[in-house]
């Protein structure tokens, strides 16, 4: 369900919070349909923040799909689990140079990396760097 709500173009519909404005421009409403459209909108102060989604979603997909890519390395036919991640590690690969990771993204992908060379303290580490992560009691103790 969680990739279904992040790989979907209209991610804030998805969570009721709000329309993205470039579907909002293309199409004309009345004032009815925009009373009613925002009414089932999430209130502000219950909205999740959409760089947690992110974050959960490519953690997860890290603990799925690393496993998965060092099983299935020397097969042809290759089982993919989720797709944005894969392109996300292979557009990494791609680069020439590496840089210190700064966003939540790149530190994801450098513990993904750590994950496939079976470093999982290292993995650990940079996962826990994640602000998000870093906030939470469990990560902090370790």
């Amino acid at each position: 369900m969680l990739g279904d709500i992040y790989t979907s173009p209209k991610i804030k519909e998805s969570l009721a919070q709000g329309s993205s404005g470039f579907y909002r421009q293309q199409q004309e409403k009345t004032l009815e349909e925009e009373i009613e459209e925002k009414r089932r909108f999430t209130p502000p102060h219950l909205q999740i923040n959409l760089e947690y989604v992110e974050v959960v979603y490519m953690t997860t997909s890290m603990l799925l799909e690393i496993p998965n890519i060092s099983e299935n390395k020397f097969t042809v036919q290759r089982d993919v689990i989720s797709r944005n991640f894969r392109k996300l590690i292979e557009q990494y690969d791609q680069k020439g140079m590496q840089f210190v990771p700064q966003t939540s993204r790149d530190k994801i992908v450098e513990a993904a990396r750590a994950l496939h060379k079976s470093d999982w303290t290292s993995a650990f580490k940079r996962i826990s760097t994640i602000t998000m992560f870093a906030r939470l009691e469990e990560f902090q103790k370790g």
